[in-house]
């Protein structure tokens, strides 16, 4: 169903004359502006929920990271309370390290190679090195490497 000519005549007449009116003009701004600010507001207040509740799990989650940290950083030292470093000992391309080590503390401390897990080198092999790479011996006893520490300067 349309309109007339009459009738849209009569319409944009009734239109015109409400927005020539500064009174209707400032309340329909101001009703809109209100509609506008409440539903922003809504959502507005959706957000400071997310946003805080977020916050919330961030601080936990560094919360346990912290505490990862240090666990991982107590193992780290635990696992290196049966390691020891030697220094000096002279590379040689025909020796095992366990045997040469053997060679160094079986004499003078009693330990036998049974009580090392493993030894290397560290670091890559240069041959213009001024000094020999030093040797990483982990003992299965916390107790033998004790025993060759406390006893370094016999050898």
């Amino acid at each position: 169903m349309g309109f007339t000519e009459r009738q849209k005549s009569e319409l944009k007449s009734v239109i015109n004359e409400f927005f020539s009116d500064k009174n209707f003009m400032e309340t329909f701004a101001i009703k809109i502006a209100d509609i506008v600010s409440q539903k922003i507001m809504v959502h507005i207040e959706k957000l400071e929920t997310k946003i805080n509740t977020l916050e919330k799990q961030m601080s936990n989650i560094q919360g346990e990271n912290e505490k990862l940290h240090l666990k991982v950083d107590n193992l780290e030292q635990f696992s290196k309370r049966n390691q020891l470093r030697v220094f000096g000992v002279p590379e040689s391309n025909n020796g095992n390290l366990k045997e040469i080590l053997q060679g160094i503390f079986g004499n003078k401390m009693e330990v036998n190679s049974s009580q090392r897990e493993y030894c290397y080198r560290l670091g890559p092999y240069n041959k213009e090195a001024k000094y020999p790479r030093p040797i990483l011996a982990t003992f299965i006893d916390a107790q033998q490497r004790n025993l060759i520490f406390n006893n370094k300067k016999e050898t």
